[in-house]
């Protein structure tokens, strides 16, 4: 049996916390020592790799190598030998902490199973798939306070690429929300819930501008930036272009990301289509007649329903809201 006082003494009263649902494993820890990290030790010294421990706890290995390295600024010395390169193997000092390691996370269990019973949650984390425009300047620009206000919720956010289908994953179950920007599916088959509907234009550099004349034929010979002809997004593209007369003729680049064919615009590469909330700080100026609004979409499996989930949507709610300025009725 753990010896409680022990344990305030050496770890401080309030060091046995759990934080399995944490939503990062890189937010700094407030406090000097945590189970969480006596977990990740243990799993490193069963497993001899600081990768496989990683998949096992379900962590990136940056995130196990960091944690072992604050154990052991706080204890005083290393757990591990990693002279070689190669497997990590147990110090003296290691081998005689396990033991001890074991006691302190059996400990924390039965302090935790003596605590009143809460509703059961879901091991499974949510996750949710962003493009990668909403993830960057929206929605990780505020997930610091979302991580801090609901630190029992476990999401895993992660970027939907450009041949996403969010349909199909949210139906297979690979994914509780995808939120993007565009137009909803055809045909669902999933919750769909438009959180918005924003403005988009095509765009260049005001150098560019001065040399392409307004009219529709005149952009349509200018040189244009696309995505890759296979994605789902270029035939969006090019339906809402024909829906203003514009078939570009001239694709001088067909980038992968969003951000490289912003920084392809910016340097006078070409015209392409932006949304006006992301542009407006950009120096590119607006060509060509309007363009029909798009949708911000989110699409929503089962467990995003649950009550659970609730402060999650309301976060990507408000975190990808379109301001006034930008908004479409």
């Amino acid at each position: 049996m753990i010896d409680r006082g022990e344990l305030d003494r050496r770890f401080g009263r309030s060091a046995v916390r759990i934080e399995g649902g944490a939503i990062f494993d890189s937010i700094p820890l407030a406090m000097s020592l945590t189970v969480r990290q006596l977990e990740v030790f243990l799993a490193v010294a069963e497993c001899r790799s600081f990768r496989r421990a990683a998949e096992r706890l379900g962590v990136s290995q940056p995130s196990v190598s960091g944690r072992i390295r604050s154990l052991e600024s706080y204890l005083g010395y290393d757990l591990f030998d990693r002279s070689n390169g190669g497997t990590p193997r147990l110090t003296s000092e290691g081998t005689a902490f396990v033991a001890r390691a074991r006691q302190l996370v059996e400990g924390a269990s039965a302090l935790l199973t003596a605590r009143p019973s809460r509703p059961a949650r879901s091991s499974r984390r949510l996750r949710v798939f962003v493009g990668p425009l909403l993830l960057k300047r929206r929605v990780l620009r505020q997930l610091t306070a979302f991580c801090c206000e609901n630190p029992d919720l476990g999401v895993d956010f992660l970027p939907a690429s450009s041949v996403t289908n969010g349909r199909e994953i949210v139906r297979n179950g690979e994914a509780d929300v995808v939120l993007y920007t565009g137009e909803p599916p055809e045909e669902p088959g999933v919750d769909v819930e438009i959180i918005a509907r924003t403005k988009w234009s095509i765009y260049g550099t005001p150098e560019l501008l001065a040399r392409i004349e307004t009219h529709a034929s005149a952009v349509t010979n200018a040189p244009f930036i696309l995505p890759p002809e296979h994605y789902p997004a270029a035939s969006w593209i090019r339906r809402r272009l024909a829906e203003v007369d514009i078939s570009p003729e001239n694709i001088v680049c067909r980038p992968q990301f969003p951000d490289v064919t912003e920084q392809m615009m910016i340097q006078g590469r070409g015209l392409s289509v932006f949304f006006d909330e992301f542009a407006f700080d950009s120096g590119l100026r607006k060509i060509g007649p309007d363009l029909v609004p798009a949708s911000r979409v989110m699409l929503l499996g089962p467990r995003a329903r649950e009550a659970e989930a609730a402060p999650l949507l309301t976060f990507l709610r408000t975190a990808c809201s379109v301001s006034p300025a930008f908004r479409c009725q």
